[in-house]
């Protein structure tokens, strides 16, 4: 009988493993079942980004296809660039006067200039 109730025990608490690690499967299953539904929403989202990209490019290829060709005069000064040459041979116009807005910079510090070398 000691030997009976003895082996009765070590079912039950086989019994409880058991139950616990069907408790863990099923706590996994739900965690990888959120996990997968995470995948999928990211998945979808990166492929509305991915559509709206292609229709940006489109919109680009576009627009970019639609302008109109400018040829940029050769200036020669700032005052070219801002009043045109009425003086000389080719007459480039003025800026201002084809639709163009200019924006200078200037690169004095950078390297290459005369002052480069005055410096010691």
């Amino acid at each position: 009988m000691y030997e009976f109730t003895l082996w009765l025990a070590y079912a039950d608490v086989i019994d409880n493993k058991i139950e616990k690690i069907q408790q863990g499967l099923v706590e996994l299953q739900n965690k990888l079942y959120g996990t997968g539904n995470a995948i999928q929403s990211i998945t979808k989202t990166l492929d509305k980004l991915f559509q709206r990209q292609d229709n940006i490019i489109k919109l680009l290829e576009i627009v970019y296809n639609n302008l109109p060709e400018v040829l940029i005069p050769d200036w020669r000064t700032l005052e070219e660039v801002e009043n045109g040459d009425d003086m000389g041979l080719d007459n480039p116009p003025s800026a201002n006067s084809i639709g163009l807005l200019v924006d200078f910079y200037y690169l004095q510090d950078e390297p290459g200039f005369e002052h480069e070398l005055l410096r010691y």
